[in-house]
Parts: structure tokens; sequence; C-alpha cells
């Protein structure tokens, strides 16, 4: 037995790398995974728009950094756990 099947019995496990083993993959857009920092699991995504093109984006960061700044609204979830930030510059 493999040690995330004692930790996590019924879990399904997921990768962004491809594997030999049965995973379930998730597929990064290009254009995220070629200029972000981060990956989603290691902060807090934040959505804004654009003031050039007035379309939205996502992008991950450290949620230490956002969260408190008066131009972040966090968004829960209807548990009360923080889902993202929106981004509201004045």
């Amino acid at each position: 037995m493999r040690w995330e099947e004692l930790a996590f019995p019924g879990a399904i496990r997921a990768t962004i790398h491809t594997k030999p083993i049965p995973v379930l993959g998730l597929r990064l857009m290009p254009e995220y995974k070629f200029s972000a920092r981060l990956l989603p699991y290691h902060g807090i995504g934040v959505l804004s728009r654009s003031a050039k093109t007035g379309k939205h984006r996502m992008r991950v960061e450290p949620e230490m950094f956002v969260h408190g700044r008066p131009d972040m609204v966090r968004v829960l979830d209807d548990r009360g756990i923080t889902s993202f930030y929106l981004h509201c510059p004045e």
C-alpha cells in the first residue's frame, strides 16, 4: 500500500506533471504557466481588471501580501473560507 492510500484513503490524486501512474491530470493554461512565479497551490487567486484592455485576469499571490490591503476584497465561500481576492483599485 502506498503512503497516500494510508494517509488519505479514497482520495483522488492529482498532478500537473506527466506520470505513468493513474492520477487526475490538471492542465495549466500556457499563458499562466509561463508567466507566473507561483503555482495555484502556492498562494491565493487575485482577480483584477486590466486598465489598458478592460479584460479580467487572474494571478496567484502569497496571501500574506494581499490580506488586509484596502484595495483587496476577500471573497468567501458559503462556509466562510477564502476563495480568492478581488482587486478593486480606487
